[in-house]
């Protein structure tokens, strides 16, 4: 069986004479999160680990964007040492790697070399390497690139955890991805703007153009701005009442961001498992029939 392994890295910002040394490297990885589905597109396990930096300095816009602390760094490895952990994680199973744009892949390579890191079951990753970003436009015919948040609007998939997580926005790209590739239909949904793109061609203008959350709210693709908002502030509301409950029973250690996402993905998995299972059965007693 091939795995699809889907990746995200955090980094930070390496700025003035450290840039130099660094042979002109302007970011740094600092975490690394990943999730591997199977071939029926489940989640069946997770890694996730910091890196301390030796160039990047883990400044204000960064701690706030990614959640990470001084104090997660300073335990942390170095990224040579978490490589390693990493690949040990992986273990003999045959991955496809994904991830949300080439950033990911350009800067791995780039600091690797760097670094002077070598590993030969990295370079069979590097092998096997699918953007997803790029897959997921060419799919649709757009002509400019959207950002995980917005593709995870287009293709109404609620985002989970904290965003700018490692692991978080594995898990969120593996959503999508597993939506994408599971649900033939979601193409189908995407039909009605398609035929607009065809209205206006005359007047030269591109689907990546016009696709556009407002755009996809009017065609009812999207619940409108004011009623996402309304259910945003709802869901947040009821989650923050369920993770004071769920830190008052298991712990503080339990509720932090990390482990109360890794909670929410774990209903979420269960779900789809139910789905899954009653679509089976259905299908079984329609074939029997």
């Amino acid at each position: 069986m091939k795995y699809d392994l889907i990746i995200d890295f955090e980094m930070c910002n390496v700025v003035g004479k450290m840039r130099k040394k660094a042979g002109g490297m302007r970011n740094e990885i600092i975490q690394i999160g990943a999730v591997m589905l199977n071939d029926k597109h489940h989640i069946i396990d997770e890694f996730s680990a910091y890196a301390k930096p030796e160039f990047g300095h883990l400044d204000k816009f960064i701690k706030e964007l990614t959640g990470i602390t001084e104090e997660d760094l300073n335990s942390a490895k170095s990224l040579r040492i978490v490589l390693q952990q990493f690949m040990e994680w992986i273990g003999d199973r045959k991955a496809r790697v994904i991830s949300w744009s080439d950033n990911d892949y350009q800067q791995l390579k780039y600091e690797m070399r760097v670094k002077k890191i070598k590993n030969h079951k990295i370079q069979d990753l590097f092998d096997d390497w699918v953007d997803f970003q790029k897959s997921f436009d060419k799919m649709l015919h757009l002509n400019r690139q959207y950002g995980l948040e917005d593709a995870m609007k287009i293709g109404r998939v609620q985002p989970l955890g904290r965003q700018h997580n490692g692991l978080c926005d594995a898990y969120n790209t593996a959503r999508l991805y597993a939506k994408v590739y599971k649900q033939p239909a979601f193409r189908l949904e995407l039909e009605p703007i398609v035929e607009y793109d065809e209205k206006v061609e005359h007047l030269t203008y591109k689907i990546g153009d016009i696709f556009t959350p407002e755009l996809l709210a009017r065609l009812e693709l999207l619940p409108s701005a004011e009623d996402e908002n309304e259910t945003e502030i709802k869901e947040e509301s009821t989650w923050t009442l369920r993770r004071k409950l769920y830190k008052r029973i298991k712990g503080a250690e339990a509720a932090t961001d990390e482990n109360w996402s890794k909670y929410l993905f774990g209903i979420e998995m269960r779900k789809v498992d139910y789905r899954d299972k009653i679509k089976s059965f259905f299908m079984q007693s329609s074939s029997q029939s």
